[in-house]
């Protein structure tokens, strides 16, 4: 089995145990979260896998079209290697895009974030359209 067979579910599982947690704590529906919260949040938990989705599936047929020879080409990294590729690659640019979107231009693409008057794993994926489209981290991912 290939190890990129585990990421979704193990994904899926990390988020469905923050979600366990705080159903058990009473803290997954607070009391200051209403009916619009509650459409806004699940809204967005359901769009980013597609969105994510549709960037790999672009991601991987530009690769296939444009650097065909390149396919597997960090399989015989080590690991540590790897591990550094994901914090730039990834978590690096996350952090950066995360930091530009607090700036006045770029605010209102991750305003809806930071809109809830409480503080909740549900606000994990609670961004626009927009702020997934433009996030480095899942383009670099991608490729």
């Amino acid at each position: 089995m290939n190890p990129t067979d585990f990421q979704a579910p193990v994904g899926t599982a990390i988020l469905l145990g923050f979600i366990a947690a705080e159903i058990m704590t009473g803290g997954f529906r607070p009391r200051e979260a209403g009916p619009e919260d509650d459409r806004v949040d699940l809204a967005s938990l359901l769009v980013f896998p597609f969105v994510a989705t549709g960037i790999f599936a672009i991601t991987w047929l530009a690769c296939e079209t444009w650097w065909p020879g390149w396919q597997g080409a960090a399989a015989d990294w080590p690991w540590w290697a790897l591990l550094g590729a994901l914090l730039i690659g990834d978590d690096l640019t996350h952090y950066w895009w995360h930091r530009l979107c607090h700036t006045s231009r770029v605010w209102p693409l991750h305003r809806a974030h930071h809109s809830a008057a409480y503080m909740s794993v549900r606000l994990q994926y609670r961004n626009s359209l927009p702020f997934y489209l433009l996030m480095p981290g899942l383009w670099i991912g991608g490729l």
